[in-house]
């Protein structure tokens, strides 16, 4: 035979999340060098409103400020040095999504490697 239940619980409420966001490029990690053209993709996904394509898509550098908004945005010379972008999305309920990199502008630096004898 087959058993079945029945229960009824109190009202809840599910909590509203903030948007996934993701940066598609540049990749993390990224040594760029100085005055390269630099192009940022992203892409926001929201739980409870799906794609995020008509709201503002914020990119930024810790070291540079504002770089643009969009969910594509050319940036040529960043100040050389260490950035941290991030790509911030906020959703109809005012929840903040933010994603991040890091990448470097400058010239790789190879140091000697000095072999010692025993």
């Amino acid at each position: 035979g087959v058993r079945t239940s029945e229960a009824t619980s109190a009202r809840f409420a599910v909590a509203r999340k903030p948007p996934l966001v993701f940066i598609v490029a540049p990749d993390n990690g990224l040594v760029v060098p100085p005055e390269a053209l630099l192009n940022f993709s992203g892409y926001a996904y929201d739980r409870e409103d799906g794609p995020i394509a008509a709201l503002p898509m914020h990119w930024r550098s810790s070291r540079d400020g504002e770089l643009g908004e969009g969910s594509e945005v050319v940036v040529q010379s960043l100040t050389p040095g260490r950035h941290e972008i991030a790509l911030s999305v906020m959703d109809s309920d005012g929840m903040v999504g933010t994603a991040q990199i890091m990448i470097y502008v400058g010239h790789r630096v190879f140091l000697p490697v000095l072999l010692r004898r025993r």
